[in-house]
């Protein structure tokens, strides 16, 4: 006779354990205690097994049928169900780690790391920094401890419209971007099935268009170079600002520049890939005026690393200094460069 529910709660406990027989190999046991709970007796291997399927009244007996049913189909299939249940057990646990803030650490160090699975290449010291303050001020407060696997759209959406009430477009755009690459890297290693952050370009504030700064003319050039040339400023300034004339480079590839990148005699300037905005070697041509700059800088430099060292120090003019100088204009762009493509863009 099958059990039931008021049999199961009117049971009392005796001198010696008892179970009560359900149906199918479930049966109740109570313990001298007073404590019930749930036992499934299987065959497995030409032996009689047993496993505990929870705690009575905590498990009912329509829940304690339900995992009975389970356990049977398991050893249908040719599975001990105590063997299932563990793994299913390490799974969740292993789940409950993989929190958001695992997953973007693992993320993060996989993006900084060397060779070829890498196919982005590392990470700009910048855009790791935007990354960071990102995360840490907007992100892992409301998810780091969230499993990822736990994270809904809604959940995204609620810290993208937060950013977006401050009127940081432009941030909570890379934010979801940045997001949106660590569960698709989730994705790929097994931690997750779908992206939240899919399609969610189509709810959420966008950039407007880029406006590119203006630049001098090429007309202008000889006015620069006369107020370069008399403005109160140190040697190391004024020469980095001229050579940045010269070659067309970026305040900071000048201000990085050291005497390794530098084959005088060849008039060449190899500027290495984590210096350059395309994380790829980069070979500037020197003219001889940039080349005599140069070889000027070498009594100045005291034998330090860099070509244009800060004032007293072992280290590279900073960006403060270079802020002080009259180049670039107000309200224009920070080096020639666009002066340069626009002028060799002419027709001729």
């Amino acid at each position: 006779m099958a059990l039931t529910d008021t049999a199961a709660r009117q049971a009392k406990p005796k001198d010696k354990a008892y179970t009560i027989p359900d149906s199918l190999g479930l049966s109740l046991y109570v313990a001298p205690t007073g404590v019930k709970s749930w036992h499934f007796r299987f065959t497995w291997l030409n032996k009689q097994a047993r496993i505990s399927l929870g705690v009575y009244p905590d498990v009912g007996l329509k829940e304690a049928r339900q995992r009975r049913d389970e356990a049977r189909e398991s050893v249908a299939a040719g599975k001990d169900p105590r063997a299932v249940r563990k793994q299913e057990r390490a799974s969740l646990v292993k789940e409950n780690d993989r929190t958001f803030r695992t997953i973007y650490e693992e993320w993060l160090a996989f993006r900084q790391g060397e060779g070829s699975r890498n196919k982005k290449g590392k990470l700009s010291p910048g855009t790791l920094k935007g990354i960071r303050i990102a995360m840490e001020n907007d992100v892992l407060p409301s998810l780091g401890s969230s499993s990822i696997k736990a994270i809904s759209r809604s959940d995204v959406i609620a810290i993208i419209r937060r950013i977006e009430r401050r009127d940081a477009i432009t941030s909570s755009v890379k934010t979801r971007q940045w997001m949106g690459q660590v569960f698709r890297y989730a994705i790929a290693i097994g931690a997750l099935d779908a992206d939240p952050t899919a399609e969610m370009h189509e709810v959420t504030e966008k950039t407007g268009a880029y406006k590119h700064r203006a630049f001098v003319d090429a007309s202008e050039l000889p006015a620069v170079m006369w107020a370069i040339r008399n403005a109160r400023l140190s040697i190391t300034a004024r020469s980095a600002l001229m050579l940045m004339i010269y070659t067309a480079c970026r305040p900071g590839e000048a201000r990085m520049a050291q005497w390794a990148d530098f084959d005088l005699d060849q008039a060449t300037w190899t500027i290495p890939a984590d210096r350059m905005k395309m994380r790829r070697d980069h070979v500037v041509p020197l003219p001889a005026q940039a080349v005599d700059l140069v070889k000027g800088m070498r009594a100045l430099s005291q034998d330090g690393v860099y070509v244009f060292p800060a004032p007293g120090a072992a280290r590279n003019l900073s960006v403060r200094i270079m802020r002080q100088t009259p180049w670039p204009p107000p309200g224009c762009a920070g080096s020639n460069r666009p002066m340069v493509s626009a002028t060799c863009s002419q027709p001729r």
